[in-house]
C-alpha cells in the first residue's frame, strides 16, 4: 500500500524510480529464509529482496541491525589504505611521521569511523532487572573493536619507525592515536552533544528535549539515542537562529562603553567613578547587586545570589548552588538575570524609572548586553 502511494506521488509530481536502482531488505531477528521475505510486486516494479547489506547514504544495514558487515566492509577498505601508507615509510627513511599521521587521521580513520553515530552503541549498556537493580549487559561488539583496532594500529606503524613488536600501549601514546573504542565514544558523545546547537523545530532536537522531560518520570526509552542523551551532564541549549549571522552586532568596544566598562581605568578610578555615578542614581528605582563565586575547597559547587534595593531599603535577596558543572561565569550571569526577574515581580516595581544591575564579572556583564563572540 506505502509502495502504491509512493508511485502515485511520484507520478503527480512527475518524478520516475528506476527499478534497477531499488533495493529491498527486512529487518527481523532470528533465522528466516528468503521465501519468508517476499518480494514486491507492484505495476510494473518488482523487487526482489537483498540477500546481503543495504547500503544507504554510505552505511551498510543488515537484516538485524547489528552492523558487522558494515565494519567490515569500512576496515578492509581503510586497512587497504593504511598498508599503502605504511609501504611509504620504514626505520630508516619515508615520509615525516607528522605528515603520515595527518593523512591516516583524514584519509584512513575517516573512512572506518564513518557515521559510527548510527551504529556504534558502546560497550555495555545498563538495564534494570526484576528487582529495579542496574545491570550491566554487554552489546555484543569486541569483533567490531577488532577490525577497527587493527586499522590503527596499522596506522600507528605507517606513522612510526618502529618495528612489529613494538610494545601496542607504546605505538598509540607516540603516535597520539586513540584506541577505536575510546574515538567511537568521542564521536558519539560530541554527535549528543551537538543536540543542544540544534534549531528548536529540528527532529532530534524535539526527541532530545521528550527523552530528558521523561527522564524526570523515571520512563526514559531504552535506545541508544536515549542513552546518549541521559548521559550528558546539565547542558546550556544554544538557538542557533536566536541572532541570525546577517544582521550587523555591535564591536566590543561599542558595548564595553554602553555598559560603563574599564576602558583603560584602574581598578581604583573605577570605583571612585561608580560612586559618583552611584550617587546620582534616583532612590527610586530598582538597584540589584548580584555576584557568583565557586567553592574551590569544599566541594567545588558553584553559586550565586542577588541583593535587591529600593528607597535605600533592601527589598529582597535570594541565593542558590548550580552544582558541580558550572562555573564561575554562569553563576554570575544566573544571578544578575534571576535578580531581574525577581525585581519585575515585586509590588514596587511600578515606583521605578529604571532597573540596574550591578556585578562585578565583565564578561558577563558584556555577554547579558550584548551578542557578539567573547571570551567567555
Amino acid at each position: 500500500m506505502d509502495m502504491q502511494e509512493t508511485l502515485e506521488w511520484g507520478k503527480t509530481e512527475g518524478i520516475t524510480f528506476d527499478p534497477k536502482k531499488s533495493e529491498l531488505i527486512y529487518f527481523y531477528k532470528g533465522y528466516r529464509t528468503l521465501t519468508d521475505t517476499p518480494a514486491i510486486h507492484t505495476g510494473s516494479m518488482n523487487i526482489e529482496v537483498k540477500p546481503g547489506p543495504l547500503k544507504w547514504l554510505g552505511v551498510h544495514f543488515d537484516r538485524k541491525l547489528c552492523f558487522k558487515p558494515h565494519v567490515q566492509i569500512l576496515a578492509a577498505k581503510a586497512l587497504k589504505g593504511a598498508n599503502t601508507l605504511r609501504s611509504l615509510s620504514n626505520t630508516h627513511r619515508g615520509i615525516p611521521p607528522y605528515l603520515t599521521r595527518k593523512v591516516a587521521e583524514a584519509c584512513i580513520l575517516k573512512k572506518c569511523y564513518f557515521a559510527s553515530e548510527t551504529w556504534w552503541p558502546g560497550r555495555i549498556r545498563t538495564k534494570k532487572n526484576a528487582l529495579n537493580n542496574p545491570i550491566s549487559i554487554s552489546n555484543v561488539v569486541d569483533s567490531h573493536l577488532s577490525l577497527l583496532n587493527k586499522v590503527v594500529i596499522t596506522c600507528t606503524k605507517a606513522i612510526l619507525p618502529v618495528y612489529k613488536t613494538t610494545n601496542t600501549t607504546v605505538l598509540y601514546e607516540e603516535a597520539k592515536l586513540r584506541p577505536s573504542e575510546i574515538e567511537l565514544n568521542l564521536i558519539s558523545q560530541l554527535y549528543a552533544a551537538r543536540t543542544t546547537r540544534l534549531d528548536l523545530y529540528h527532529p532530534l532536537r524535539i526527541r532530545a528535549e521528550n527523552i530528558t522531560k521523561a527522564k524526570e518520570y523515571n520512563r526514559t526509552p531504552d535506545t541508544r539515542f536515549a542513552r546518549l542523551i541521559t548521559a550528558l551532564p546539565e547542558t546550556e541549549h544554544i538557538n542557533p537562529l536566536a541572532f541570525p549571522p546577517w544582521e550587523i552586532r555591535e564591536s566590543r568596544a561599542e558595548a564595553e562603553a554602553r555598559i560603563n566598562g574599564p576602558m583603560g581605568r584602574t581598578k581604583a578610578q573605577a570605583a571612585e567613578d561608580f560612586k559618583a555615578f552611584h550617587a546620582k542614581i534616583p532612590r527610586s528605582d530598582i538597584q540589584i547587586f548580584s555576584d557568583g563565586s565557586k567553592s574551590e575547597s569544599k566541594d567545588g559547587a558553584t553559586g550565586g545570589g542577588f541583593v535587591i534595593s529600593q528607597f535605600d531599603i533592601q527589598i529582597a535577596h535570594h541565593s542558590f548552588s548550580l552544582g558541580t558543572n558550572a562555573e564561575v561565569f554562569d553563576a554570575e550571569a544566573t544571578a544578575a538575570v534571576a535578580g531581574a526577574a525577581k525585581a519585575l515581580t515585586l509590588a514596587s516595581t511600578k515606583l521605578a524609572t529604571d532597573l540596574w544591575i550591578f556585578l562585578d564579572n565583565h564578561e558577563a556583564a558584556l555577554r547579558l548586553g550584548s551578542h557578539f563572540n567573547s571570551s567567555s
